[in-house]
Order: structure tokens, then sequence, then C-alpha cells
């Protein structure tokens, strides 16, 4: 049986969240992780799930991701010019947080 997530984030605690520099890395990781692996690939969207990066932000998310998995931080203007892309995802990863803290309550 499928029960209700339970929400407890919100955009607003989201947006609070992306003021934390590191934060903003996750988010921007979590977010790649819901890419298809063509996606990935091709950093582009090619889907029309709703999840991930859209076909606009794909490329420039992609590529930050890329930069954080090689160990390299985020420059300041990285960091800025991603907290602006990501207020359009802060209902998204407000879901996904939620979704996450609730199966590791369920282990």
């Amino acid at each position: 049986m499928c029960s209700e997530i339970k929400r407890i984030w919100t955009k607003d605690k989201v947006h609070l969240m992306l003021t934390i520099d590191i934060q903003v890395e996750g988010a921007l990781r979590m977010l790649s992780s819901f890419q298809t692996p063509d996606e990935k690939a091709s950093a582009e969207s090619r889907h029309h799930n709703g999840v991930g990066f859209s076909k606009w932000d794909a490329r420039f998310g992609s590529s930050l991701v890329e930069q954080i998995e090689r160990g390299m931080h985020l420059t300041r203007k990285q960091l800025d010019a991603a907290r602006r892309m990501l207020i359009k995802y802060e209902g998204q990863l407000a879901y996904a947080l939620d979704a996450r803290r609730e199966l590791r309550d369920i282990r």
C-alpha cells in the first residue's frame, strides 16, 4: 500500500537551506540524480517527466555537477548563478527531501 509522504520540507525551508554553499552543491547533485542515464550522457533534458533539470538548465546544471564530482567546489559566481537557477526547483527539492527522510525512517 502506498501512503502519502508527510510534508516537512517547504519551498521556504529549501530556499533558506540554499543560503549555505555546500547545500547548493548537494541540491545540484540531487537534481542530477533524477536525470535519466541518456540525459546525463548528453547533458540535456530529453524526457518531460517533471524531475531533474529542465531543458533550459540541463547543460549548465550538469556542468556544475561534473565539477563538484571532480572534487572542485563552485566559485562564488557559480554559486550565485546556481542559487538563481535552483529557485524554480525548490518544490521538487522539498518533495525529494521529504521522500528521502521517509525512506530513512522505514529502515
